[in-house]
Order: structure tokens, then C-alpha cells, then sequence
């Protein structure tokens, strides 16, 4: 706390003698123009003249900076820190191709002002005009490296992957660098797995990999890690719970050995949904997504993105049942349709027993109808054995 408010004063000091500076500059060019010499009386000295318009605009010139270091405190404070925050997320090759960028805009609004200079203009009407050329040239550099941005950064991942990742090799303790070391030697061998927030908070996923018939490195984004802890820290009790376990989730996954489990630390901060980060990631890994989330899946879809789906997985594994066979089966409630008992299979697969109703808590022997495929799942549809 000391050493911030040494700092607080250290700055109100510094825009003190700023605004003393830039009024005293003022006092001197205001008293050099015609206009002014002809309002200061005849009977004013013009040393004292001088003198007086100096201080006056010095003075006058520290008392506004003076007013203005609160806001510019505050401001400093907010703004810096959300912005050094914002530029760690971004990639190193989008910053490298932003100064670039800068560099060339600068130079040509240079060029194209220069000619300004030899006009027969008024000093403020020139300066007026190269700062509107500064100021066009760096806002349509900018928007042209908006729009370009994603090909040059696919384009060096896509230079990197050719290399195998080699820089990545060399160790260092950076997290993001390890991870894409992992994905780099096995990139050839094996695709990776991505996996979505969903599919984490399920929990099936970690048994799924315990039985081995999924091949290639886990990938588990930071900012699936990210939208977890924020679901951890909700009001909602469920969620809350839900939150916490998909993190213990992930510490789980890290210990079984079949896998290399990598948490890679990288994102798309012009993407603001975890969905499109997951298929920018997948793409520029060539991977898969592992989801339970339908909207995820068919979007993947459109977009060209493999997806595993353990809802799929868990319906391809249930028990064939056919036509004809007879189960026995335990009726727990009443089905929509008139006189429908519900009950259920023990793989899970919902059983719609006709004529059922009056045998709600009861185990009976049932024949299978019919076994309907549905989006939602597999339903069985079968009546009582008489």
C-alpha cells in the first residue's frame, strides 16, 4: 500500500510538471501570435506582457492537470490491466503480424502527409489534416488484419505442424508449449480427442478411456477447464456440484496411464462461445471432438469436425432386443397414451408396456412388439405375457 501511494504522488507529480510545460509552451505561442499582441494594452511593458502570459498559461496549465489526475489514475488502472490481460490470450503470431502491420501503416501515412506539409495552409489546418491521414491509414490497417488474421495464424500452425512441433521439444516450463510438444509427436501416429464441457461434467468419459478403445492424446483447452470453474462457483446448488466434480474430473483423468491426458492452454479471443473455440481447436489440431451435446454435434457436423458421441457410444453398447423375446421387467409408472405402464430395461432403455397401467409396482413377464430408434434413445415397446 506504501509503495502504491509513493507511486499515486510519484505521477501527480509527474503531471504537474507536464501541464506546467505544455502551458508554458501555449503562453509562448500564444503571446508570439499578432492577433494577441494587438488585445495587450500600450501602456502593459512587454517584458512584463510576457512574462504574465506564460506564467498565466503554466499555471493554468498544471491546475488542469492537476483536475485530471483522478480520472487518468482510475482510468490507467481499469484499462492497462484488462488490456495486458487481453493480449497474454492472443497469439504470438497474430501480435508479431499486428506490429508489422503498424510499422507499414505508420510509413505510408508518413508518405502520404509529407506532401502536406508544403502547403500554403494555416500550421493547426495541416496538423488537423495529417492526424485525420494517421488516424484512416491505422484504422484500415487495423481492419485489414481483423479480417485476415485467422488464414496467417492457420497458416503458421499449419508451417509448425509440417515441422513436427520441434520448437516445442526443447522443454521449456511453459505449459501451452508442453502441451503442443505432446500433440507434435504423436500428431503422425494417433488423433487427438478433444473434450467439450458436457462431456466432462457426464462423467462417463473416464470409464470410457479406462476400457482403452479409444486411440490418440486427451485434449482437455483451458477454456474448457475455464467455463468448468465457472460453473463450480455458481449460485446453483446442482450446477455448483456439477462444476466441482467435472474439475475432480479432470485431475482423474491425468493418472490413467493408457492416455496422454494434456491440458492445452490456448484460445481464440475473438470467439467469444466455448462451442466455436472447440471447432477453430479441432480444426487447426486436426482432431475429434468428444461431446454429448447435440447442438455441438450437428454444428461439428456442417463444419466438417469428426465428433464421438458417448450418447451414440452408450446406445450402439445396449442389449439388441427383438421382436418376440420376452423379458421380465418391473412397471413403475403410467405412460403418456391411455392405459401405458412404464418401465425399464437394465441397460436403461425405456420399456412402454401396453396395458400396463393397472400394473404400476408390480414385476411381470413381458413380450417384445416392436423397438423404436429415436434421437433421444432406444425404446422398447411390449405387452404383458398372459
Amino acid at each position: 500500500m506504501e509503495s502504491k501511494n509513493r507511486f499515486q504522488k510519484l505521477f501527480r507529480i509527474l503531471y504537474l510538471l507536464l501541464g506546467f510545460i505544455f502551458g508554458y509552451q501555449l503562453g509562448v505561442s500564444l503571446y508570439g501570435a499578432s492577433w494577441f499582441q494587438n488585445l495587450i494594452p500600450d501602456s502593459f511593458s512587454p517584458v512584463i506582457a510576457s512574462v504574465l502570459t506564460r506564467g498565466v498559461c503554466a499555471a493554468m496549465g498544471a491546475v488542469a492537470f492537476n483536475l485530471l489526475i483522478p480520472t487518468l489514475e482510475k482510468g490507467f488502472e481499469r484499462y492497462s490491466l484488462d488490456w495486458i490481460r487481453q493480449i497474454r490470450k492472443i497469439s504470438p503470431v497474430i501480435v508479431a503480424e499486428r506490429i508489422l502491420a503498424m510499422i507499414i501503416g505508420l510509413i505510408m501515412a508518413s508518405l502520404i502527409s509529407s506532401p502536406i506539409y508544403k502547403l500554403d495552409l494555416f500550421i493547426s489546418v495541416k496538423v488537423i489534416l495529417v492526424v485525420l491521414i494517421y488516424a484512416a491509414v491505422i484504422y484500415f490497417v487495423n481492419m485489414l488484419c481483423a479480417n485476415v488474421e485467422q488464414d496467417v495464424e492457420s497458416f503458421f500452425n499449419n508451417i509448425f505442424s509440417r515441422f513436427n512441433f520441434k520448437a516445442s521439444a526443447e522443454k521449456k516450463d511453459d505449459d501451452s508449449k508442453n502441451a503442443s510438444a505432446k500433440l507434435g509427436k504423436r500428431k503422425n501416429q494417433q488423433i487427438p480427442k478433444i473434450l467439450d464441457t458436457s462431456v466432462i461434467i457426464d462423467g462417463r468419459i473416464s470409464d470410457i478411456l479406462a476400457t482403452g478403445f479409444i486411440d490418440g492424446p486427451v485434449v482437455i483447452p483451458s477454456f474448457v477447464v475455464e467455463e468448468l470453474q465457472f460453473v463450480s462457483d455458481s449460485a446453483d446448488p446442482i450446477k455448483r456440484n456439477r462444476g466441482r466434480a467435472g474439475l475432480d474430473l479432470v485431475n482423474a483423468l491425468k493418472d490413467i496411464a493408457e492416455y496422454d491426458v494434456v491440458i492445452l492452454d490456448k484460445d481464440y479471443p475473438d470467439l467469444t462461445e466455448v462451442d466455436s473455440k472447440l471447432i477453430r481447436l479441432a480444426k487447426d489440431l486436426k482432431g475429434k471432438v468428444i461431446t454429448n451435446d447435440y447442438n455441438l454435434n450437428k454444428v461439428s457436423e456442417i463444419q466438417g469436425i469428426s465428433v464421438l458421441n458417448i450418447n451414440d457410444l452408450s446406445n450402439a453398447v445396449k442389449t439388441v432386443v427383438l421382436p418376440g423375446e420376452k423379458l421380465k421387467v418391473h412397471i413403475l409408472r403410467e405412460g403418456k397414451e391411455n392405459n401405458q405402464g412404464i418401465a425399464y430395461h437394465e441397460d436403461g432403455t425405456m420399456v412402454v408396456v401396453e396395458n400396463g397401467k393397472s400394473l404400476i409396482g408390480r414385476d411381470i413377464a413381458i413380450e417384445v412388439t416392436s423397438v423404436l430408434q429415436t434421437s433421444a434413445g432406444r425404446m422398447i415397446f411390449a405387452k404383458p405375457v398372459k
